[in-house]
């Protein structure tokens, strides 16, 4: 069986997801501005034309009969662009898994906050954001404290992350979390 890593994916400014959705829908600048969900869509099409094209760069060419020859691909990419829970539909019937070899093990403050945002994620309806004052204020931890070692603790993102759970905000600054796709 074959390996591929795909070690990045390419991301590109959200001007040239704007640009390339007004090319495809054959729409100027003149004609009035396009929706979020447009160029959200644009950006996964995207998303999901590299990563085919990046795979059928290894086992997947070569034939075996009517069925191309098993892979195993490792991709690393941001939770944020949405690459995982596409991945059985630009390759159908593939089998995703997580690959975690070393677990996280999150530690006083950071599991505190990590507990909480998980469980209220677990009753909230899908869209709901959590601020970050709310973690603070439910949790006990000093706001600066919350940013520096809570915030920046590497495994805390990731543990976050693994729920699908990532850092938001509806202008400059990023104000609390959100569930990936809503």
């Amino acid at each position: 069986m074959s390996n591929v890593i795909l070690a990045g994916t390419l991301y590109y400014r959200t001007s040239y997801y704007e640009a390339l959705t007004r090319l495809a829908k054959g729409r100027p600048a003149s004609e009035g501005a396009i929706t979020k969900a447009e160029r959200e869509r644009t950006q996964q099409g995207e998303h999901r034309h590299l990563v085919l094209q990046a795979l059928c760069r290894g086992a997947v060419r070569r034939c075996d009969g009517d069925k191309c020859h098993p892979m195993s691909a490792y991709i690393i990419a941001s939770v944020r662009s949405g690459i995982r829970d596409a991945l059985p539909d630009i390759f159908p019937g593939c089998q995703v898994e997580d690959w975690k070899p070393v677990p996280n093990e999150l530690r006083g403050e950071a599991k505190k906050a990590f507990d909480y945002v998980k469980g209220w994620f677990g009753f909230e309806e899908a869209g709901e954001r959590l601020t970050f004052k709310k973690i603070v204020k439910a949790t006990g931890i000093k706001p600066d404290t919350f940013k520096k070692r809570v915030r920046g603790d590497d495994d805390f993102v990731e543990a976050l992350a693994t729920e699908g759970i990532v850092e938001h905000g509806d202008g400059k600054y990023l104000t609390g979390y959100r569930r990936v796709g809503c």
